[in-house]
């Protein structure tokens, strides 16, 4: 292999030689054909070979012309001036692709100065190019990434490579906005390419907001669905219950309404629970009149005070017929959210207890009527309590007035004489036995 470069450092001297006597290329030709003969055999006959060669070419010198030299000038030059303007085509091509790149390019040197910059990036940074032209990139950078700006360009400097970094910058209006940099080290210069991420991070926050709105929605209607289920279910439960088992809520501008009533609304008032849904002023126009700011002002107290509610009152029909109603319930805020309070409770019809209680009244009035009527003094004895009840005639006949005799059986038994005492015991078991008996005793 040294052979053979040797012969072909012998071959660039030949053709020195040629060019400088002025040889035809014939004669080259030959030179170099012979030079190419000598290279196989590698040896002291191959170095005489190549001499009779140039000897050869030698003798045969040509006349080179001044216009052949002139045209091959002129034909370098012109392949010089090609590629010079190729170059500047060039130039000119990448420096449009960067002052017109969509995003931001800048040039730091080794000090962080900025030596050159697009039109993006003094668009970024609201600066004429000018004035953004040896200004230290760390002015540009907010105070909060400071630090970190100042390790990695440090770490570029010392290191050539290609890194990546988010960072927050500066607008020369005191704004702050996100960036992603790209940094490529290069020989103690650093390039940075500048993505604005402003645009980015607010789809980020309206698309955060899209889909805590739609997670929301999407529990509130799972809620909703179940929450009608419960209905459906509650509502076969409280069909079987006898009276209207309810969920009430008190507006703030004072209207009322039913999110939930049970089919014994129908019974109970002759409406269904859809008529009180949004709007309870259908139910509240039966309520007797003699009854109704009653009933009002207790819900209002109950609203008030966030207590229980209880009440009785009448409803009158169309028809004129009246019932006795009595409700009660107890306040319970909602967890969805709204803040809301209800009262979940229960009204029945008492209609019938209500016709009891008057005819005992009526009864007892009666009663009394006749006792008060006979001039008997009568007392009632409850033998499971052992309270006992006397007449005002009795207290006074014994001389007492209506406060001095206590309400028990032991008022009685403690003013019989002591000689009748034991009559009076044999006669009460007998009594108690189902033997009614008639016995005069001493009373003091």
């Amino acid at each position: 292999m040294s052979s053979f470069n040797h012969y072909s450092d012998q071959a660039d001297l030949a053709t020195q030689a040629i060019d400088t006597a002025g040889l035809s290329f014939a004669c080259f030709n030959q030179a170099l054909t012979n030079t190419l003969a000598c290279q196989t055999t590698m040896n002291e006959t191959s170095t005489v070979a190549f001499n009779l060669a140039l000897q050869a070419c030698a003798a045969e010198p040509i006349q080179v012309t001044r216009e052949s030299k002139l045209i091959n000038l002129e034909v370098q030059n012109e392949h010089l001036r090609s590629t010079q303007s190729q170059h500047e085509q060039s130039e000119g091509y990448y420096a449009d692709l960067f002052n017109n790149a969509p995003v931001g390019h800048l040039t730091l040197t080794e000090n962080e100065l900025i030596s050159e910059a697009n039109k993006a990036a003094t668009k970024l940074f609201g600066i004429e190019r000018h004035n953004l032209l040896s200004r230290r990139f760390a002015s540009l950078v907010a105070a909060e990434d400071g630090d970190r700006w100042y390790l990695l360009f440090a770490q570029l400097i010392k290191y050539n490579q290609a890194v990546n970094i988010e960072l927050m910058l500066k607008h020369d209006q005191g704004r702050e906005f996100p960036v992603q940099l790209n940094c490529l080290s290069i020989n103690a210069n650093v390039r940075i390419s500048i993505t604005d991420l402003s645009n980015i991070r607010q789809a980020e926050t309206v698309l955060g907001n899209v889909e805590e709105t739609v997670a929301i929605q999407t529990e509130r209607l799972q809620f909703l669905k179940t929450e009608k289920d419960l209905l459906c279910r509650l509502q076969k439960i409280t069909s079987l219950v006898p009276g209207m088992v309810y969920k009430f809520r008190l507006r703030p501008d004072g209207s009322a309404y039913f999110p939930f009533a049970s089919e014994g609304i129908r019974e109970l008032f002759q409406l269904s629970p859809d008529d009180v849904r949004d709007d309870a002023s259908q139910l509240f126009a039966l309520i007797h009149p003699d009854d109704f700011h009653g009933v009002v002002a207790s819900i209002q107290k109950a609203v008030q005070d966030l207590a229980p509610w209880s009440h009785e009152f009448r409803v009158k029909f169309y028809n004129g017929t009246v019932r006795w109603v009595s409700g009660s319930s107890l306040p319970e805020q909602e967890n969805d959210g709204s803040n809301f309070w209800y009262w979940y409770g229960f009204m029945s019809d008492i209609t019938k207890r209500k016709q009891i209680e008057h005819e005992l009244r009526e009864s007892e009035f009666l009663w009394k009527f006749a006792i008060e009527g006979s001039g008997d003094g009568v007392w009632d004895w409850n033998i499971q309590t052992h309270q006992a009840v006397y007449s005002r005639i009795w207290k006074e006949m014994l001389g007492y007035a209506q406060d001095e005799i206590l309400p028990t059986y032991q008022e009685w038994l403690g003013r019989i004489h002591p000689d009748d005492q034991l009559s009076v015991e044999e006669g009460l078991q007998a009594y108690l036995g189902g033997c009614p008996i008639i016995q005069p005793i001493m009373i003091e």
